[in-house]
């Protein structure tokens, strides 16, 4: 493990290839990763249950934390629609002593629509598709990280790709359920678990991202 943690955030509209991507850096980081859909569908919650959608982020956010204190990395994959969302995960992060990077799938909505209609045909999993209508009303009001945002982020280390990304056609989301290995990793909060105040940018992804990994 490595003696600087590194916190990596991606970021990107639903079928953007975020789960791809996080999948692949889980194992050559390597990394715990988070993901809201998997969490969601594997204990039976609709996909667009938003108040359940923002407490597991919130949680998910506190168990980062704590494992970056641990000297463990992190993938988180919600997309991070808005820039004071990202802006106030970096800055926490590094308070922590992590590397903290930012990576930004940036595909035209065609490609997305595209992909996402596989999607929906494909993914057992899914309670609730993602149409191109809905891509298109939720798509301006995501924030997309600029030049200037992305030389705050730490880059990419060895190999890995830079941080604007554009996976393939080929690169599809896959969104099984988390097996019992993931689940270890970051248990679903219990009942003493209570939310904490919103971080950032928490009241706005209940309006605007309507799927987020």
């Amino acid at each position: 493990m490595s003696a600087r943690p590194t916190l990596i955030l991606l970021c990107g509209l639903p079928g953007s290839g975020k789960t791809t991507l996080a999948r692949r850096l889980a194992t050559e980081v390597p990394a715990v990763r988070l993901c809201a859909d998997e969490w969601l569908t594997d204990l039976g919650v609709d996909l667009f249950d938003t108040s359940t959608r923002v407490r597991l982020e919130r949680r998910f956010w506190r168990l980062a934390q704590d494992l970056l204190r641990q000297g463990q990395s992190v993938v988180m994959e919600s997309g991070f629609w808005l820039r004071a969302d990202r802006d106030e995960k970096r800055a926490a992060a590094r308070a922590l002593g992590a590397a903290v990077e930012l990576r930004y799938l940036d595909v035209p909505l065609d490609e997305l629509a595209r992909r996402l209609e596989a999607r929906n045909a494909a993914a057992p999993w899914a309670t609730a598709a993602i149409t191109r209508e809905l891509l298109e009303l939720h798509a301006p009001l995501f924030e997309p990280p600029d030049a200037d945002e992305l030389e705050q982020f730490d880059p990419p280390d060895g190999d890995a790709l830079s941080q604007f990304e554009s996976p393939g056609a080929d690169e599809r989301e896959q969104s099984d359920p988390p097996g019992a290995d993931e689940r270890e990793q970051s248990d679903p909060p219990g009942a003493d678990e209570r939310e904490q105040s919103d971080p950032p940018g928490a009241d706005e992804r209940e309006q605007s991202d309507p799927s987020t990994c």
